[in-house]
């Protein structure tokens, strides 16, 4: 089986199976800056961002590349000041979409790395690490959803996919119809948090108020105190 390891930057980093020979690693570009990728091979790196972003890290990526100089670096466009730079195949990649939405469905680099993935013809499975996008923050949720258009294409096509279960990728909290209160319980488990989160914060101004309250309680003593004695003194 041709297996390609698609790698983030989520937790599960951690347990990325380094170093198997039939095995291909893409890594999103950001994982350059954490230690966990260091005496591991990379064969291509991807960073899909602007090109001032992409200027700004040449450092970084020219870095890795000498100890490693067959590691490729997918963009948008080559950019000859970062060595091994390739432009990124959209073309290619959105001929082999059999439906004209999907063909312009990119929320993340990730759903970049997955479509080059399943469209190359290369691989049997396709595996996620520290790939979770398990954040309900809306930019999290529109990626989320978006990689997992693309992973049903490629089961489609016959490309087996795994996700660790840390990952809320392809994953449901609940059975829908069957399962109702346990999705009451998680949202109010949800709804708990944000209350938490809210009450921290109020803590926190309710402590410094407090302080800020003994502060200004104990400058008052100490003027009264101040204006009593030049009282007994007979100042007027």
């Amino acid at each position: 089986m041709r297996r390609l390891v698609i790698i983030g930057t989520a937790s599960t980093l951690n347990v990325v199976p380094w170093d198997l020979p039939d095995v291909t690693y893409w890594a999103a570009g950001v994982v350059l800056t954490h230690p966990q990728h260091k005496n591991h091979r990379i064969d291509a790196v991807f960073e899909m961002h602007e090109d001032s972003y992409c200027l700004e890290n040449v450092k970084r990526y020219n870095e890795y590349i000498t100890g490693n100089n067959k590691t490729l670096v997918y963009m948008r466009k080559v950019f000859p000041e970062i060595s091994n730079s390739i432009k990124y195949p959209l073309a290619d990649v959105q001929s082999f979409a059999n439906h004209p939405k999907l063909r312009v469905y990119f929320t993340s680099t990730i759903a970049y790395m997955a479509a080059l993935g399943i469209s190359c013809g290369q691989f049997d499975s396709i595996e996620y690490y520290g790939v979770h996008m398990a954040s309900d923050e809306e930019e999290y949720s529109m990626q989320r959803s978006c990689l997992e258009a693309w992973v049903n294409f490629g089961w489609a096509k016959g490309i087996d996919y795994w996700f660790p279960e840390e990952s809320d990728v392809m994953k449901s909290n609940y059975l829908y119809g069957y399962e109702q209160e346990k999705g009451l319980l998680l949202k109010a488990i949800q709804y708990k948090k944000g209350f938490d989160l809210t009450l921290a914060e109020v803590d926190k101004k309710l402590k410094a108020a407090q302080e800020d309250y003994f502060i200004q309680k104990g400058a008052c003593l100490g003027m009264n105190k101040f204006i009593e004695d030049l009282q007994k003194k007979g100042v007027t």
